[in-house]
């Protein structure tokens, strides 16, 4: 099934039941596919989407744009709730009860509640935030930026300003929490991953990656860990006291590798790239199960909660589903 919007698709989310997947085009107009290939236009956009997160009951999709604005509200339906913010909405995360929403918006976090109200707010961190992920820390919610880990108290009753900060060389790109909820990844702009145990403070290091991490993906038994960055997707196993030695598996693309999934059943991984190839390679074995080549650039890749459907959107078809 293909749709074809005005500009390619850059962000792709399906809703937690797997009922359909919404994806973001460039010029910030929404679409969504239905899993029986029914297609849906959400609406155009004022400015590029740079946000997108589905609230855990699948009750609500935010939507962060590169102008500030957030907008709350089933897909489809007009916006409950809309805000504007100072700066570019770069990341959005909901609480795992879905009562809270945090967002990265320039330097600063703001977290609100279901209804739009005011739960905390913490200003002018160092840099613009990238990522945000609530994670049983220091704090409550981590934010990655330049300079490390910002952990926020997220509702406590002392000063709004970061507990803890986790100090690095590199400008945090991506952070990555475990489905046990026990290591966060860290992902940085000069190529390094670290792993810390958020139970007993054991840190793993990789810093001899070619380039910016640009994607983090845990397998739903948490015992592997996928990296993108450059041109190539590297797995590496995790084992008691973070990362083993060595990567079990590196998948390569012809040109920058865009977006990568893990299956949900965790043995199978989908990378796309601007070479115009979707890969799913068999972490098992390591050879490739599917190759969809599509001649022009891919953007985002997506697998299905059930694991059934793989979500991907070009440069000039939309969103493509496929099974395996």
């Amino acid at each position: 099934m293909t749709l074809a919007p005005a500009e390619p698709i850059g962000r792709l989310a399906w809703d937690p039941w797997g009922r359909c997947v919404v994806g973001a085009a460039l010029d910030g107009s929404l679409w969504s596919v239905a899993r029986d290939g029914d297609v849906e236009a959400l609406g155009p956009g004022a400015a590029p989407v740079t946000a997108l997160d589905w609230a855990p009951d699948g009750s609500d999709l935010a939507v962060g744009s590169l102008d500030g604005h957030l907008r709350i509200g089933p897909p489809g339906d007009p916006p409950r709730l809309t805000m504007r913010f100072r700066g570019s909405v770069g990341t959005l995360a909901w609480s795992p009860d879905a009562t809270a929403l945090a967002i990265g918006a320039g330097s600063d976090v703001v977290v609100i509640d279901a209804d739009g109200g005011l739960i905390d707010e913490f200003c002018f961190l160092p840099g613009a935030v990238q990522s945000l992920c609530w994670a049983p820390g220091p704090g409550n919610l981590a934010a990655g930026c330049v300079g490390g880990i910002h952990w926020l108290d997220v509702g406590g009753e002392g000063p709004a300003e970061p507990v803890v900060i986790d100090q690095r060389a590199g400008a945090v790109t991506t952070l990555r929490l475990d489905p046990r909820r026990r290591f966060l990844a860290v992902g940085d702009l000069r190529g390094a991953v670290e792993v810390i145990d958020l139970w007993g403070g054991v840190t793993s290091i990789i810093d001899d990656l070619p380039d910016r991490v640009r994607r983090l993906v845990w397998s739903p038994d948490s015992d592997r860990l996928a990296v993108a960055v450059d041109d190539m997707v590297v797995v590496w196993p995790r084992d008691h006291e973070g990362l083993g030695p060595d990567a079990e598996v590196a998948i390569t693309h012809d040109d920058l590798v865009s977006d990568a999934d893990l299956h949900p059943g965790g043995k199978w991984l989908a990378s796309a790239g601007l070479d115009g190839c979707v890969a799913v390679t068999d972490l098992d074995t390591g050879n490739r199960q599917r190759t969809v080549n599509t001649a022009e650039p891919v953007r985002s890749v997506a697998w299905s909660p059930d694991g059934e459907l793989l979500a991907f959107g070009s440069t000039s078809r939309g969103i493509i589903l496929v099974g395996l």
